[in-house]
């Protein structure tokens, strides 16, 4: 018999213009602008815009412009993005997947704050993300993309406890997603590592010696797909709720 062999060649080439610019004072440790636009290309008209501060808020910290004395600050970060879903999920051909798709550009506005405590070994703030048009791999394992958006929130707190040379490292983040959205996230997520920390051989040697426990409520994972290297949601299966030591 013949055998018939198709191929279909694909070439997109991206071009982007970006820019940076940042200042440091005697009121902000630093300010900061990030900007790309594509202008050519898979991905023509999209951009992202991203930008942070970081305020001290000690009063030597406004006073002196030493940066080891600014022990208390502020951290403030924001960014929006409107990018093309990425190439594989438009255009795909294979033995077992063959899909086109003509999905609308992903849109994404994200907000984050963290209040940082040095002397004290505290960090904790709070991030507030929008996604419109995502695309996500659906149960049959195919692209799909959900028009509405989806809200994210996340609050987290880090604390480390020292006693000479032991460490209690914390870091507990609680997230919130609507269960019915194709992002799936567990509620709470806790890591916390107990260890010994020295120098070793004439401070040769920076060494820390303990154990990690990594914990989170139950939620529906993500199933993997080998033949397109994907994520993909899946509705039958809860994992979590116990301890990763």
């Amino acid at each position: 018999g013949n055998i018939l062999t198709q191929t279909h060649w694909f070439n997109n080439n991206n071009v982007f213009v970006e820019g940076h610019a940042g200042i440091s004072n005697r009121v902000f440790n630093k300010v900061w602008v990030d900007a790309a636009y594509c202008v050519g290309g898979y991905n023509l008209n999209d951009f992202s815009l991203s930008g942070g501060s970081q305020i001290p808020l000690t009063k030597v910290g406004i006073t002196n412009t030493d940066q080891q004395v600014r022990h208390v600050w502020i951290d403030a970060t924001a960014s929006v993005t409107n990018k093309m879903p990425d190439y594989i999920t438009s255009n795909y051909v294979s033995n077992h997947f063959t899909w086109t798709n003509n999905f609308d550009k992903v849109f994404t506005i994200s907000a984050e704050g963290a209040f940082t405590v040095k002397h004290w070994k505290l960090r904790t703030g709070a991030a507030y993300n929008v996604i419109s048009n995502l695309v996500y791999y659906g149960v049959d394992a195919k692209p799909a993309q959900y028009s509405s958006g989806i809200n994210i929130l996340k609050a987290f707190i880090q604390k480390r406890f020292t006693v000479g040379k032991f460490n209690l490292d914390n870091d507990v983040t609680y997230q919130y997603v609507e269960d019915h959205l194709p992002v799936r996230l567990p509620a709470v997520v806790l890591r916390s590592s107990f260890f010994f920390e020295d120098y070793l051989f004439k401070k040769a040697l920076h060494s820390r010696f303990g154990i990690d426990v990594y914990y989170n409520t139950a939620w529906n994972t993500y199933n993997y797909m080998p033949a397109t290297g994907a994520f993909y949601l899946q509705d039958t299966k809860r994992y979590g709720n116990y301890p990763y030591i």
